[in-house]
Protein backbone atom coordinates (compact mmCIF):
# COMPACT_ATOMS: atom_id res chain seq x y z
CA UNK A 1 0.00 0.00 0.00
CA UNK A 2 1.10 3.43 -0.76
CA UNK A 3 -0.27 6.48 0.71
CA UNK A 4 -0.14 10.07 -0.43
CA UNK A 5 0.59 12.26 2.56
CA UNK A 6 -0.34 15.85 2.49
CA UNK A 7 3.18 18.42 1.95
CA UNK A 8 3.14 19.58 5.48
CA UNK A 9 2.56 15.91 7.29
CA UNK A 10 5.84 14.14 5.64
CA UNK A 11 8.56 15.54 6.47
CA UNK A 12 6.70 14.58 10.49
CA UNK A 13 6.04 11.10 9.36
CA UNK A 14 9.26 10.18 7.30
CA UNK A 15 10.71 11.43 11.06
CA UNK A 16 8.65 9.23 12.91
CA UNK A 17 8.91 6.30 10.92
CA UNK A 18 12.75 6.62 11.17
CA UNK A 19 12.63 6.78 14.97
CA UNK A 20 10.49 3.92 14.96
CA UNK A 21 12.44 1.61 12.34
CA UNK A 22 15.89 2.27 14.67
CA UNK A 23 13.79 1.77 17.88
CA UNK A 24 13.72 -2.10 16.38
CA UNK A 25 17.07 -1.69 15.00
CA UNK A 26 18.85 -1.71 18.25
CA UNK A 27 16.96 -4.83 19.48
CA UNK A 28 18.99 -6.43 16.67
CA UNK A 29 22.16 -8.28 17.60
CA UNK A 30 25.40 -8.54 15.41
CA UNK A 31 24.52 -12.31 14.68
CA UNK A 32 20.86 -11.79 13.42
CA UNK A 33 22.41 -8.90 11.23
CA UNK A 34 25.37 -10.99 9.47
CA UNK A 35 22.94 -14.23 9.65
CA UNK A 36 20.43 -11.81 7.32
CA UNK A 37 23.22 -10.28 5.25
CA UNK A 38 24.48 -13.85 4.31
CA UNK A 39 20.61 -14.78 2.95
CA UNK A 40 20.32 -11.57 1.38
CA UNK A 41 24.27 -12.06 -0.21
CA UNK A 42 23.44 -15.25 -1.40
CA UNK A 43 21.09 -13.89 -3.11
CA UNK A 44 22.52 -11.36 -4.87
CA UNK A 45 25.51 -13.56 -6.16
CA UNK A 46 22.50 -15.72 -8.02
CA UNK A 47 20.82 -13.40 -9.71
CA UNK A 48 21.61 -12.62 -13.13
CA UNK A 49 21.69 -8.94 -13.15
CA UNK A 50 24.88 -9.37 -10.66
CA UNK A 51 26.47 -12.14 -13.08
CA UNK A 52 25.90 -10.00 -15.98
CA UNK A 53 27.17 -6.47 -14.62
CA UNK A 54 30.27 -4.85 -15.11
CA UNK A 55 30.30 -1.25 -13.63
CA UNK A 56 29.00 -1.40 -9.90
CA UNK A 57 28.44 1.18 -7.17
CA UNK A 58 27.85 -0.77 -3.50
CA UNK A 59 27.59 1.21 -0.23
CA UNK A 60 30.20 0.66 2.30
CA UNK A 61 27.85 -1.03 5.12
CA UNK A 62 27.89 0.52 8.97
CA UNK A 63 26.50 -1.18 12.41
CA UNK A 64 22.93 -1.78 11.67
CA UNK A 65 23.02 -2.09 8.16
CA UNK A 66 23.07 -4.74 5.26
CA UNK A 67 26.74 -6.00 5.97
CA UNK A 68 28.31 -5.77 2.42
CA UNK A 69 31.82 -6.78 3.26
CA UNK A 70 31.18 -10.02 1.31
CA UNK A 71 30.01 -8.18 -1.58
CA UNK A 72 32.53 -5.93 -1.91
CA UNK A 73 35.12 -8.71 -1.88
CA UNK A 74 33.44 -10.69 -4.36
CA UNK A 75 33.02 -7.99 -6.80
CA UNK A 76 36.62 -7.27 -6.72
CA UNK A 77 38.00 -11.17 -6.84
CA UNK A 78 35.78 -10.92 -9.91
CA UNK A 79 36.96 -7.66 -11.67
CA UNK A 80 34.00 -5.69 -11.71
CA UNK A 81 34.65 -1.77 -12.25
CA UNK A 82 33.65 -0.94 -8.50
CA UNK A 83 33.02 2.36 -6.85
CA UNK A 84 32.08 3.01 -3.16
CA UNK A 85 30.01 6.50 -2.05
CA UNK A 86 32.59 9.54 -1.63
CA UNK A 87 31.06 12.33 1.02
CA UNK A 88 32.37 16.13 1.78
CA UNK A 89 31.66 17.52 4.42
CA UNK A 90 29.23 20.87 4.01
CA UNK A 91 28.78 19.61 0.15
CA UNK A 92 25.58 18.46 -0.60
CA UNK A 93 26.45 15.62 -3.33
CA UNK A 94 27.52 12.40 -3.18
CA UNK A 95 30.62 11.07 -5.27
CA UNK A 96 31.24 7.34 -6.53
CA UNK A 97 35.32 6.51 -6.12
CA UNK A 98 36.40 3.50 -7.25
CA UNK A 99 37.93 0.82 -5.60
CA UNK A 100 41.18 -0.79 -7.43
CA UNK A 101 41.64 -3.96 -5.19
CA UNK A 102 41.31 -5.52 -2.02
CA UNK A 103 44.16 -3.12 0.00
CA UNK A 104 42.46 -0.09 -1.35
CA UNK A 105 39.24 -1.80 0.59
CA UNK A 106 41.18 -2.32 3.47
CA UNK A 107 42.68 1.29 3.21
CA UNK A 108 39.09 2.95 3.75
CA UNK A 109 38.95 5.12 6.70
CA UNK A 110 36.32 5.90 9.02
CA UNK A 111 34.06 9.30 8.02
CA UNK A 112 30.91 11.03 8.49
CA UNK A 113 28.11 9.04 10.11
CA UNK A 114 31.30 6.32 10.86
CA UNK A 115 31.03 5.14 7.16
CA UNK A 116 34.23 4.42 5.25
CA UNK A 117 35.52 6.35 2.64
CA UNK A 118 38.94 7.09 0.63
CA UNK A 119 41.13 8.72 2.70
CA UNK A 120 41.12 11.47 0.36
CA UNK A 121 39.50 12.43 -3.20
CA UNK A 122 41.10 11.39 -6.26
CA UNK A 123 38.89 13.08 -9.02
CA UNK A 124 40.15 10.56 -11.40
CA UNK A 125 38.90 7.35 -9.60
CA UNK A 126 35.35 9.10 -9.95
CA UNK A 127 32.53 6.84 -11.84
CA UNK A 128 32.10 10.02 -14.17
CA UNK A 129 35.47 9.63 -15.75
CA UNK A 130 35.22 6.08 -17.24
CA UNK A 131 31.21 6.04 -17.94
CA UNK A 132 27.89 4.43 -16.71
CA UNK A 133 27.54 2.21 -14.18
CA UNK A 134 25.07 -1.27 -14.87
CA UNK A 135 24.10 -1.69 -10.96
CA UNK A 136 24.09 0.45 -8.25
CA UNK A 137 23.51 -1.25 -4.48
CA UNK A 138 21.61 1.25 -2.23
CA UNK A 139 20.95 1.44 1.86
CA UNK A 140 18.17 2.62 3.39
CA UNK A 141 16.17 2.88 6.73
CA UNK A 142 13.26 1.37 5.13
CA UNK A 143 12.16 -0.06 2.01
CA UNK A 144 8.40 -0.98 0.54
CA UNK A 145 8.31 -4.40 -1.48
CA UNK A 146 7.05 -1.99 -4.03
CA UNK A 147 10.60 -0.23 -4.32
CA UNK A 148 9.54 2.84 -2.50
CA UNK A 149 12.36 3.89 -0.17
CA UNK A 150 13.41 5.82 2.98
CA UNK A 151 16.52 7.12 3.66
CA UNK A 152 18.23 8.94 6.35
CA UNK A 153 16.83 12.21 5.27
CA UNK A 154 20.37 14.20 3.53
CA UNK A 155 18.85 13.51 0.16
CA UNK A 156 22.37 12.22 -0.99
CA UNK A 157 21.23 9.06 -2.94
CA UNK A 158 17.85 10.53 -4.46
CA UNK A 159 20.19 13.43 -5.78
CA UNK A 160 22.52 10.87 -6.96
CA UNK A 161 20.37 9.71 -9.31
CA UNK A 162 18.90 12.64 -9.97
CA UNK A 163 21.94 14.14 -11.38
CA UNK A 164 22.83 10.70 -12.97
CA UNK A 165 19.94 10.98 -14.98
CA UNK A 166 20.53 14.34 -16.33
CA UNK A 167 23.98 12.74 -17.53
CA UNK A 168 22.37 10.07 -19.46
CA UNK A 169 18.87 9.99 -19.41
CA UNK A 170 18.36 6.79 -17.93
CA UNK A 171 19.45 4.88 -14.48
CA UNK A 172 21.52 2.34 -12.98
CA UNK A 173 19.50 -0.85 -12.55
CA UNK A 174 18.80 -0.06 -8.64
CA UNK A 175 18.86 -2.43 -6.00
CA UNK A 176 17.78 -1.67 -2.23
CA UNK A 177 18.88 -3.82 0.74
CA UNK A 178 16.97 -4.45 3.65
CA UNK A 179 16.77 -5.94 6.87
CA UNK A 180 14.09 -7.97 8.09
CA UNK A 181 12.37 -4.97 10.19
CA UNK A 182 12.74 -2.27 7.76
CA UNK A 183 10.43 -3.91 4.98
CA UNK A 184 7.10 -1.61 5.42
CA UNK A 185 4.02 -2.02 3.85
CA UNK A 186 3.46 1.93 3.08
CA UNK A 187 5.83 4.74 3.21
CA UNK A 188 5.64 8.38 2.35
CA UNK A 189 7.19 9.55 -0.56
CA UNK A 190 7.51 13.21 -3.04
CA UNK A 191 8.17 13.39 -6.33
CA UNK A 192 12.28 13.65 -5.45
CA UNK A 193 12.16 10.14 -3.30
CA UNK A 194 13.65 7.49 -6.28
CA UNK A 195 12.22 4.21 -6.14
CA UNK A 196 14.42 1.31 -6.46
CA UNK A 197 14.07 -1.33 -9.12
CA UNK A 198 14.44 -4.33 -6.65
CA UNK A 199 14.69 -4.41 -3.32
CA UNK A 200 16.27 -7.80 -1.12
CA UNK A 201 15.39 -8.76 2.17
CA UNK A 202 16.03 -12.28 3.86
CA UNK A 203 12.49 -13.58 3.39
Amino acid sequence: MIRHYGKNSIFTAKQTLRKTIAAVGRNLSQEEVDSQSQIINAKIFKSDWYAKCKRISVYVSTVGEVNTTDIITDCLNLKKRLFVPYFQRNDVHMDMLELVDLKSFSDLKTYMWGIRQHPVYDDSLSWLKSGALDVMIVPGVAFTKQGHRLGHGKGYYDRFLSEYRQHFERLPFTVGLALAHSIVTELPFTDTDIPMDLVISND
